[in-house]
This record gives structure tokens, sequence and C-alpha cells, in this order.
């Protein structure tokens, strides 16, 4: 996630929510887009998660959610009523069939449960395909 912006009234940005996603945690979870020496940005001189995003922005509402590997770069994340899920080795394992994101299927089996609603993070399958059902 890559977090900047500029910070010369001291003001944060305001009101975001990320939750019941299901992402990839990249190389590096938070970072500085824009640098390390910009003093203006609001990420500058802050480590990654919590601390980058309270810096970004308040309030924020970030729970729900399952990041796939590389989450340690996730470490620190904001404490939620629903804790975010971490850990999943790849997409192959939090899938029931990931088939290398191609026709598989994709309900989750990895952080079932683990969405702000008690669902699973990311699509409701079931949902979208009676939405789509009749759709050629």
């Amino acid at each position: 996630m890559e977090l900047s912006g500029a910070m010369l009234t001291g003001n944060h940005m305001f009101n975001i929510t990320f939750t019941n996603n299901l992402g990839e945690a990249g190389r590096y979870g938070t970072f500085n887009a824009i640098g390390g020496g910009d003093t203006t940005n609001c990420a500058y001189g802050q480590t990654g998660g919590t601390n980058m995003i309270s810096a970004c922005w308040n309030p924020y509402v970030f729970g729900g959610n399952a990041i796939v590997a590389n989450a340690a770069v996730w470490h620190g994340m904001p404490p939620m009523n629903v804790p975010n899920c971490l850990g999943v080795a790849n997409f192959s394992s939090i899938f029931v069939n990931y088939n290398n994101g191609s026709g598989g299927d994709y309900h989750v089996i990895s952080c079932q449960g683990k969405a702000t609603d008690g669902g699973d993070p990311g699509a409701h399958i079931d949902l979208e395909a009676s939405y789509t059902a009749s759709v050629q």
C-alpha cells in the first residue's frame, strides 16, 4: 500500500476504510510512495504498518482483510475489533482451487469468518454467482 500525502498544514488525510479485502502484501507492505526525503510527506520517517497508516490517516478503519504472502511487512497493523488475517502463504492456499487464477474455485478456505461481518474476506462468491447466473 503506497502512502504519501502533503502535510504542509499538519492535517491528516481522513476517513479511509479498508475492510474485508483479500490482497497480496507485495514486497514492502506499506511504504512511502514519493520517497523518504520529503519532510512534508505524511509517511516521512515512519516505519511500515500502524505507524505509517496512523501518520497519514485519521480516522481510519483497517480490519477483516486477508493479506496473502510476505505478511511480515504488515507487522504492527492497527488493532481492530476484527483483526486482519495475516500469514497466508500464497493464493493457492487461501482458495479451494486457485488454478493459477483461471477458472478455479475462489471460495476462501484460509481466513474463513475473518471479515468484519463474520463472513470471508474478499468477494462473496455465491452471491456474485447468483447475480451473474443468467449472464452469457
